[in-house]
């Protein structure tokens, strides 16, 4: 047990360090008429400014090199094809681990970055894109909103070029969010929570509200 109060405390001190927010988000919106790529940089769209040199660790401990790179609009893992084409990982399922340098992602159901600790408690971070609004033109030229609707990663194709060419017809807001999460080595990840930090170790909660309190953490 004294290895899990140590782990959590190291965790606690790397969120104080890195001063790590539950959620960051920064939102742009695509005019009628415009594509992705008129409102997006390249920048926007990757989280690297290019493809790396990575490793493929599957399931079955085989591997293979490959050159990546994180989608953020499509919320995607992407490699470099024999042509020099960017195409979609489709069997991450298959995958343990890919190694981007020095980053490490894991896929379960979506991709997390790993950022700090070990089999037994990790911490994790999500950074994808979600459209929140579609506002349709009104009478007079007024804009109506038809609210939240889902995640645009449901519109990815195997070919990204051409869905970052698709022109939209009405002004569509995004957000480009970065989520943090705390995993277990069983449990499903689950936000970075003070909450859920204690339900994580139920018998170290005076510790932890003591580390917390010394250290003043804020979530």
């Amino acid at each position: 047990m004294l290895g899990y109060a140590l782990t959590t405390a190291t965790f606690l001190f790397l969120m104080n360090s890195t001063h790590v927010k539950a959620q960051e988000s920064k939102q742009f919106t695509v005019g009628a008429g415009q594509a992705i790529t008129d409102v997006l940089t390249k920048a926007d769209i990757f989280m690297y400014p290019e493809f790396l040199k990575g490793l493929i660790l599957y399931v079955d401990n085989t591997q293979s090199p490959a050159t990546l790179n994180y989608n953020v609009f499509l919320g995607k893992m992407m490699f470099l094809g024999n042509r020099k084409d960017t195409l979609v990982i489709t069997n991450a399922e298959t995958v343990k681990w890919f190694i981007l340098d020095l980053d490490t992602f894991v896929y379960q159901k979506e991709y997390y970055r790993y950022l700090a600790g070990n089999d037994q408690f990790r911490l994790l971070s999500k950074r994808y894109t979600k459209l929140v609004d579609v506002k349709k033109e009104g009478a007079y030229g007024s804009s109506n909103s038809t609210g939240a609707v889902d995640s645009y990663s449901s519109l990815s194709t195997n070919n990204s070029s051409k869905l970052y060419q698709l022109r939209v017809n009405e002004e569509t807001v995004f957000s480009i969010r970065t989520e943090y999460y705390f995993k277990n080595s069983t449990n499903e990840p689950v936000q970075a929570t003070k909450g859920n930090l204690f339900k994580m170790f139920p018998d170290k909660t005076y510790q932890i509200k003591s580390y917390l309190k010394t250290e003043s953490i804020r979530f």
